[in-house]
């Protein structure tokens, strides 16, 4: 028996379930399902109600959980080694610090679950107590066609866990160890793979789209067919990796001519400070995957215009009006946005990885400085899962808009308005948020 740890009979375990399903429904004599660091090793909870249970620090090693409903359950530190939990669902469950070594976890879902470190005080083998600190271990697990979209994964370990088909997209693996896993056409869509650990992996035919890869080793991976388009891949070391058939660029959609011609005369007006060509009005006009990079569109209106999927690194776009337009999965890395409209914009998955979205400031007519800014108008905009890291954002006005699961590390929001903002799920990991004062 582990020290410290609860006995629960046959009986009563029978009976805190019935307890359980009652609280859930709100009918009389119900209560909360209490398993806090209670020995039910090799048990079989096949099918059980669990949702929304407390089951911190429980022994639920070798156990027999298939189709067990763990929605919202308090997991925290629980030992799930070689547990099968097949077809469970565990979405917005608390994993921080649980040990799945070697367990079945075909086809769970996982949405929005915490699999970050945690540290529980435990009692050791002469009797003293301490806080031991663990990370969620994966390892050896079986994770395929599993789904775990927007999962905090951070620091995790899923050293050669098997992860075919499985859904990673939004999610956090900053820091996670990947090495040796089996993940043909897994789904890393716009997660935060930051200095993961790939070694030996074989992920033929996986996504990674939009992702943050800033840092990550694929030593030695099997890559052949993978997407890394729109992906941060700069600073990811492919050493020795099989990248047959990978996509690593962009395939930009050739623009009509009238388009092209509209952008080069407005590039024009840009250079000769209006005296030649002609700003561009593109209000509701379809750019989707147009190869936009470099281009100057400073001051441009682009109301409601479909540019899902484009290309506009390094572009200037100063000025430019967003409003309402559809900028998911946009790839704007190191993008100048200073004093431009995303009101109301949808940037989804978008990649903004060092752009700038500072405020312009306003001068008079004689080109002097009035000492008045104008800060990027960003009111209502959704950067769900968009990311984020580097970027400059100080003293946009972010009023109601919605970074949910977004990656922001190492962002500047400094003296922006937030009131309203979602930030629920974000990585906010150095980043620099307004303060009271500011808002």
């Amino acid at each position: 028996m582990a020290n410290g740890m609860r006995q629960l009979s046959p009986k009563d375990l029978l009976k805190l379930l019935a307890d359980h399903e009652k609280w859930l429904t709100g009918a009389p004599n119900g209560r909360r399902a209490d398993l806090a660091a209670v020995n039910l090793q090799g048990v079989s909870l096949s099918g059980a109600q669990l949702r929304r249970g407390r089951l911190p620090g429980v022994v639920l090693n070798g156990a027999n959980m298939r189709g067990t409903d763990l929605v919202e359950a308090d997991l925290f530190s629980a030992a799930l080694e070689s547990a099968d939990l097949g077809d469970s669902d565990l979405t917005r469950a608390d994993l921080r610090g649980a040990n799945l070594r070697a367990a079945i976890l075909t086809r769970c879902k996982f949405r929005e679950a915490d699999f970050r470190g945690g540290a529980m005080l435990r009692r050791d083998d002469n009797g003293s107590d301490g806080l031991q600190f663990h990370r969620a271990n994966l390892s050896d697990s079986d994770l395929s066609d599993a789904a775990l979209p927007m999962a905090n994964l951070d620091g995790a370990d899923l050293t050669g866990a098997r992860i075919g088909g499985a859904d990673f997209s939004g999610a956090c693996l900053a820091g996670a160890l990947l090495n040796r896993t089996k993940g043909k056409n897994a789904n890393f869509r716009a997660a935060n793979l930051r200095n993961g650990q790939f070694l030996g992996a074989s992920l033929e035919g996986a996504c990674f789209q939009n992702a943050d890869l800033a840092n990550a080793d694929f030593t030695g991976a099997n890559l052949r067919g993978a997407n890394f388009e729109g992906a941060l891949t700069d600073t990811a070391d492919f050493l020795g990796a099989d990248l047959e058939g990978a996509s690593l660029g962009f395939r930009g959609r050739p623009l009509p001519d009238d388009l092209r011609l509209r952008i080069e005369r407005h590039q024009r007006w840009v250079a000769t400070n209006g005296a030649e060509g002609e700003r561009a009005d593109l209000t509701g006009r379809d750019l989707h995957r147009a190869d936009l990079s470099d281009v100057n569109l400073s001051a441009a209106t682009l109301c409601g215009a479909n540019l899902t999927g484009a290309n506009l690194t390094n572009a200037l776009l100063a000025m430019a009006d967003f409003s309402g337009a559809d900028l998911s999965s946009c790839i704007l890395r190191k993008a100048v946005l200073d004093g431009a409209s995303l009101k109301d914009a949808n940037l989804k998955e978008a990649v903004l990885a060092g752009a700038s979205l500072q405020p312009v400031e306003i001068k008079n007519a004689q080109g002097q400085p009035t000492g008045r800014l104008w800060p990027v108008n960003a009111v209502g905009a959704r950067f769900i899962r968009a990311t984020l890291s580097g970027a400059s954002l100080r003293c946009a006005n972010l009023v109601c808009a919605d970074f949910s699961h977004a990656n922001l590390e190492q962002a500047d929001l400094s003296g922006a308005t937030v009131r309203g903002t979602s930030f629920d799920g974000a990585d906010l990991q150095g980043c620099v948020m307004p303060t009271e004062n500011d808002d």
